[in-house]
């Protein structure tokens, strides 16, 4: 959400939320990676904190889409579950809970361990929805 408001008619108005010098609501509601502003990732389950451990955590959501998901009928941890999904942390088109490049580590490592409200770098920190 922008700080100010936008005219968004009579024309089509472009809001670029990666460009570092758009003001937007709320601090820390983005961080910057790569030269770009991004969305803190990871509310797996939809109820406004990114939490990685602990109770209602979204770990174990992530954990849940893999392991009952239609086609791992072996029921793996390592399945890698394909599409662009709610489970798929870093949007590479690939929900993994195990191996490399899951989206469980980069859940812990760029949400909840890169955050600068998250002061003494805690695993049980909850990060918390920024919108109003």
């Amino acid at each position: 959400m922008t700080e100010d408001p936008y005219l968004l008619t009579p024309t089509t108005t472009k809001i670029d939320f990666s460009d570092p010098n758009l003001h937007v609501y709320g601090n820390e509601s983005r961080y910057l990676r790569n030269g770009e502003m991004t969305l803190w990732p990871g509310d797996f389950n939809n109820d406004g904190k990114v939490v990685y451990q602990g109770p209602s955590n979204d770990v174990t959501h992530l954990f849940q889409a893999i392991l009952l998901y239609p086609s791992n009928e072996q029921s793996l941890a390592n399945y890698i579950v394909t599409g662009y999904r709610q489970a798929d942390l870093n949007l590479d088109g690939k929900s993994i809970y195990q191996g490399p490049a899951n989206d469980r580590a980069m859940l812990l490592l760029n949400a909840i361990l890169s955050s600068p409200e998250n002061a003494l770098h805690l695993g049980n920190f909850i990060l918390l929805e920024k919108l109003p």
